[in-house]
């Protein structure tokens, strides 16, 4: 009966032993697996990080492209209103060669040929003007045009990295959790 107990109690020890080992083996495993999380989790975050910046960058980047294209905008604006100022002026000059031929064209008939020949010029002239200023006009309005679309688009750009910021975040604040 002794015998019996002493083969049982060594049985016994050699599955403690066993059961040790197990344990063991299994708490490296799961610290080895924790290592690995761990790293992952700052590969993750390093990644985050580097993904935030480049976002930043292409956010300023969309920022001073907008700053630059509002620069652009205003002088063309300016050279319209220029252009106008011009053009009124030479409406002005046309109407005052106007009176001026009609006073020459009572009193001299030679003075009535030159007046057509002048008027024609002053027409030419200001139909060119015309032109060209509706030309720029045309221009400015479609620079304008071309500005609220990379507006619109970076607008939408920003909108969109916002979000994939958010998505990448809450993804970082699940993983964080489990």
């Amino acid at each position: 009966l002794n015998r019996a107990v002493s083969i049982k109690e060594a049985a016994l020890a050699n599955e403690m032993i066993d059961a040790k080992a197990a344990v063991e083996s299994k708490d490296a495993e799961i610290s080895y697996q924790k290592e690995q999380q761990d790293l992952m989790m700052t590969e993750f975050r390093t990644t985050m990080q580097a993904i935030d910046e480049a976002v930043e960058r292409k956010v300023a980047e969309a920022q001073r492209s907008k700053a630059e294209l509002g620069y652009e905008i205003h002088t063309l604006r300016g050279q319209i209103h220029s252009l106008q100022g011009e053009l009124s002026d030479r409406a002005a000059e046309l109407k005052q060669a106007n009176v001026t031929i009609e006073t020459l064209k009572s009193g001299l008939k030679l003075a009535e040929a030159e007046k057509e020949t002048a008027a024609a010029r002053q027409t030419t002239a200001l139909k060119a003007l015309r032109q060209k200023a509706e030309e720029r006009t045309t221009a400015a309005k479609q620079a304008e045009t071309e500005t609220e679309v990379k507006e619109r688009t970076i607008e939408a750009l920003e909108k969109d990295c916002a979000e994939k910021i958010s998505r990448l975040r809450d993804q970082l604040a699940m993983r964080d959790s489990e």
